[in-house]
């Protein structure tokens, strides 16, 4: 089935709960579940450990971001169900992490092995990682220039160790097709070779299936506001096949809440701006990592159109950057000040735990109301 063209880390690990439950097919599953709930939780520790080295200066706000995210209604969607996705919203927290800690404290030998393992799990978990692979090289390039200012031929020491880390699944995955006679890159080979259209119309595609159209370009989506149709409202609660939804008017009043943690958010930049400065590379980094996962999803959306658009146009695709969410709750906290920030703080994850009870509540709606 669709397992066949994903690598196969997280099937390997679900054959343990499968063989140890015992039982019934159901019975079985159930144990999956758990296991893939477990990854949910390693999310989450991940997200809190990220917000902390990367926003040390308040800790009350490190649990607003976690918590955030914990309650998050489609993060557990996802790791309640058999989906490599689980494991892979976990490494793709623990990348985050690793890299603040080397923005924070430098690039050292164990934490450039770090980076490097946690790059090749992500490898070996689901071909969708491959989109953060380019923010996790720059961030590795420009950790170890700014090591070797102190340690010499050290820190290139440590980034060619991370990467032969990292790319030791590659290499191995290449020689076995090599020497299989397949395509050198299996999927992704044939997904390159096949791509319809010109670079051009690649880019102005995937521009709008985020964005709105610029001037000039052709029209992919007439009559959609992708960034709020397809996105917002896919985050806020789009569930099932797509086919289980909220009233219309709860996407409309989540643009409220939304826009308020967005303001909040924006005046604790501004305030810190003179700390931005010294920090716009790590920032540069961490968007890296978020384009290239928006520009595989829409690669790969590009592939299916005109015959099916926004075929991969599911908020879930863009969960790998959860750990940036928490981190826009953790500012938007401090945003409302010393004095009210942790009521404000404390009101986000209440609201957060409202969106994921209801979310809960629409789907148990959806098959037994």
């Amino acid at each position: 089935g669709v397992a066949t063209s994903q690598p196969p880390l997280y099937y390997a690990l679900q054959t343990f709960p499968y063989s140890m439950a015992g039982g019934t097919l159901l019975d079985r599953l159930e144990f999956m579940r758990l296991l893939s709930a477990l990854m949910g939780g390693l999310t989450t520790l991940f997200v809190f450990l990220f917000v902390r080295e990367a926003l040390p200066g308040v800790p009350w706000a490190w649990t607003v971001g976690a918590l955030g995210v914990a309650l998050a209604p489609l993060l557990g969607f996802m790791s309640g169900s058999v989906n490599p996705d689980a494991l892979l919203f976990a490494v793709s927290a623990a990348v985050f992490y690793c890299l603040a800690r080397a923005f924070r404290r430098g690039l050292t030998s164990r934490m450039a092995v770090a980076i490097g393992a946690v790059t090749a799990i992500g490898f070996l978990t689901k071909l969708n990682f491959v989109g953060l692979a380019p923010g996790v090289l720059l961030g590795l390039i420009v950790l170890s220039v700014r090591a070797a200012r102190t340690s010499g031929r050290a820190a290139y020491r440590s980034l060619a160790l991370a990467l032969a880390i990292a790319c030791s699944p590659v290499v191995l995955y290449v020689v076995i097709h090599v020497a299989s006679n397949r395509p050198i890159l299996g999927l992704v080979s044939s997904s390159i070779s096949t791509t319809p259209g010109s670079l051009l119309s690649n880019i102005n595609y995937i521009w709008q299936l985020y964005l709105p159209r610029l001037p000039g370009m052709t029209n992919d989506f007439p009559g959609l506001f992708t960034t709020r149709q397809i996105w917002f409202n896919g985050y806020v609660g789009i569930y099932g096949w797509l086919e289980t939804v909220f009233p219309y008017w709860v996407y409309d009043f989540a643009l409220v809440p939304a826009g308020l943690i967005a303001a909040l958010c924006a005046r604790t930049l501004l305030a810190s701006r003179a700390a931005l400065r010294h920090r716009v590379i790590e920032l540069v980094v961490y968007l890296v990592i978020g384009a290239g996962v928006m520009a595989l999803v829409g690669a790969a959306s590009y592939r299916q159109f005109p015959a099916i658009n926004a075929e991969y146009g599911q908020a879930r695709y863009l969960l790998p950057m959860l750990p940036l969410l928490g981190a826009v709750l953790a500012l938007a906290a401090r945003g409302a000040g010393r004095r009210w920030g942790p009521a404000v703080g404390t009101l986000l994850v209440v609201l957060f735990l409202a969106h994921d009870i209801f979310s809960q509540l629409l789907v148990v709606a959806r098959y037994y109301g």
